[in-house]
């Protein structure tokens, strides 16, 4: 392929995108989620630290979330087959939001697993 037909290809892809709402709406709602949660990456380990959890507790907590993820994942599928893009990425964007503001509220490493499963479900739906 040259350089010309794959930019054409490309401006193909992006025209169909921009025009198909039903797909365009849920991903670019996704990606500044997405965005907005990276945010507070580079602060997550300190606040887990000064809410109390050890070392091993915020590796649990990755493990859980991992868990998570793998709870999710078999329903995506599925469920962008039956309904179509727009409930499977809008329930992703529910479940992380639930999963930010609980993890942001939270007092103990309790609420924070309970926000990592959340997490986990939303990041792989």
């Amino acid at each position: 392929m040259t350089t010309k037909s794959i930019l054409q290809t490309q401006q193909h892809t992006l025209h169909l995108f921009l025009n198909n709402p039903s797909t365009r709406t849920p991903t670019i709602v996704l990606y500044v989620a997405s965005f907005g949660g990276a945010l507070h990456a580079a602060v997550t380990t300190f606040f887990y630290l000064s809410i109390g959890a050890s070392t091993l507790e915020i590796g649990r907590l990755g493990f859980i979330m991992s868990v998570g993820a793998l709870m999710g994942s078999p329903m995506s599928g599925w469920a962008l087959d039956k309904y179509g893009p727009w409930i499977p990425i809008s329930v992703t964007a529910v479940c992380c939001a639930v999963g930010c503001l609980w993890r942001g509220v939270a007092t103990s490493c309790a609420s924070l697993r309970v926000s990592a499963i959340l997490l986990g479900i939303g990041i792989n739906l």
